[in-house]
């Protein structure tokens, strides 16, 4: 089926695996960390000058 689709030209290869989808989800992934982790300190501060 997928042979088909190919032969056909109606799909393309590059449309069936991307090599770089990995690397980006992980780089996403430490983004979103990295947001967490200004986000938990940007918190603490604000609980430490509410508890002066």
């Amino acid at each position: 089926m997928i042979v088909d689709l190919l032969a056909e030209g109606l799909v393309d290869i590059d449309d069936l695996y991307d090599p770089y989808e990995e690397q980006r989800k992980e780089e996403r992934r430490q983004a979103v960390e990295e947001i967490k982790r200004t986000a938990k300190k940007q918190l603490e501060s604000i609980k430490e000058w509410v508890e002066f």
